[in-house]
């Protein structure tokens, strides 16, 4: 395991789902965590933990950049974990433009923006960039999910290309692939993951492959992790 005193990790989107689980067990882990997110609730234990400090960014707003130097400014950050997602589903035709754009912006050109300003210094220094991807990135189409396939696609390629920039440098590139979780992603859906056993991922179990990537060790680089649910099913919304 590296020596976790003094890392610290930028999270976006760690105010639930896959980030808040990765948030908090990095926190009881030894890290200092930076975390990103439109709102926080005011009862959410992870305020109170002295280590983590929480950033209100919306990672779709044009002072994104300004933000992030902020934050290079004034800390030193070791790894960054790009995980801020949205979607939403239906027949490509059925979306609309503030809809394709929101998933564009949060899924693909936010970390694009994130890890370009972050980038020199992780270079030089040996940091880790972990990106969270989809299954529907690596499938043979997403219908019902084009727009958002499509991101999740295009964010799997960037993370393989710096990867690649970035092989003569001390950086280390990870991209998780996780499958059906049981998140808040399908808010904007019609079905939600199923929660019996073994039908979904539980967001600690993507945390747990997060922290693996992280902890690897110096010499060790995971550059992709699918995870998935043993029999992944979904279930329609019940009506109210």
């Amino acid at each position: 395991m590296e020596e976790l005193k003094n890392k610290t990790v930028l999270i976006t989107g760690s105010s639930s789902g896959i980030g808040h689980a990765t948030a908090a067990m990095l926190l009881d882990r030894g890290y200092d965590v930076i975390g990103l997110s439109r709102h926080f609730e005011k009862d959410d234990p992870i305020l109170s933990h002295e280590n983590f400090r929480p950033v209100i960014c919306d990672v779709t707003s044009k002072s994104l950049s300004d933000t992030m130097k902020k934050i290079r400014a004034g800390y030193r950050v070791d790894y960054l974990i790009l995980n801020a997602g949205v979607a939403y589903y239906g027949n490509h035709e059925t979306l609309n433009e503030g809809e394709m754009e929101e998933i564009i912006d949060t899924d693909l050109l936010a970390p694009l923006i994130i890890t370009k300003c972050f980038l020199p210094g992780l270079k030089a220094k040996g940091g880790r960039i972990i990106f969270i991807s989809s299954e529907t990135a690596v499938m043979n189409g997403s219908p019902k999910a084009a727009a958002y396939g499509a991101a999740k696609a295009g964010l799997l390629h960037f993370a393989r290309s710096i990867a690649l920039e970035a092989k003569n440098t001390a950086l280390k590139v990870t991209t998780i692939i996780p499958d059906l979780t049981s998140t808040d992603l399908y808010r904007n859906a019609d079905f939600i993951p199923d929660r019996k056993s073994g039908s979904s991922l539980d967001p600690f179990d993507v945390a747990r492959a997060v922290i693996s990537a992280l902890e690897a060790g110096d010499d060790i680089v995971f550059p992709e992790i699918r995870i998935s649910p043993a029999h992944p099913r979904i279930e329609k919304k019940t009506l109210r």
